[in-house]
């Protein structure tokens, strides 16, 4: 709401609230930290690339947002970047979190629900096609957020944007190469 409808942290996060985007932003906040700490912990096989993700995201929910919160108003151009900024972390969040969801669940399905070569192709495509849109509509709405305010960014924030980007949209790439395999590994066996 914060990227989208260029609403304010006090804003009511419903109408008639008293929860506000910042409230919700920080319970957000915590639970994603909460997430990739338990991962951390939990997951054995966790590559090194992951392993930076998480503790980066730590990091970066747990100092960008109050950060972001409670810069003063009169410093307005670190205000602008700062907000500018926050718009581009935002837009990866919201357009990131379906898909991990759904990772997980085609995870969870393919070990335990699913047994016919039929249901894992469908598994497998939809997982394909779900990603390749995701990954399409992040990399557009970062190119909009990003030049609507490209002139606001230092060197360093646009530098920063463009890397993860890169990063993201290629680990994207990956998942849907792999899910892509899956979905044309039964056919390769049945030929």
């Amino acid at each position: 709401m914060l990227a989208l409808f260029d609403s304010r942290w006090t804003d009511s996060y419903f109408r008639n609230s008293s929860i506000t985007l910042g409230d919700m932003a920080f319970l957000s906040a915590s639970f994603t930290s909460a997430f990739h700490i338990f991962e951390l912990i939990f997951d054995e096989q966790l590559k090194p690339l992951l392993l930076a993700h998480h503790l980066g995201a730590i990091v970066l929910v747990q100092a960008f947002l109050p950060t972001a919160a409670s810069l003063p108003a009169t410093r307005v151009i670190e205000l602008n970047r700062t907000i500018a900024m926050a718009n581009i972390c935002l837009c990866w969040a919201t357009l990131d979190a379906p898909l991990v969801i759904a990772s997980y669940v085609i995870w969870i399905l393919q070990r335990t629900w699913v047994r016919s070569d039929t249901g894992l192709r469908k598994l497998y495509s939809s997982g394909f096609y779900f990603t390749a849109f995701s990954t399409f509509f992040e990399v557009s709405a970062v190119i909009y957020f990003g030049a609507r305010h490209w002139s606001q960014f230092s060197a360093l924030q646009a530098l920063t944007i463009s890397c993860m980007q890169v990063l993201f949209t290629s680990a994207k790439t990956k998942v849907c190469n792999h899910l892509w395999m899956g979905y044309t590994s039964p056919l390769k066996k049945s030929s």
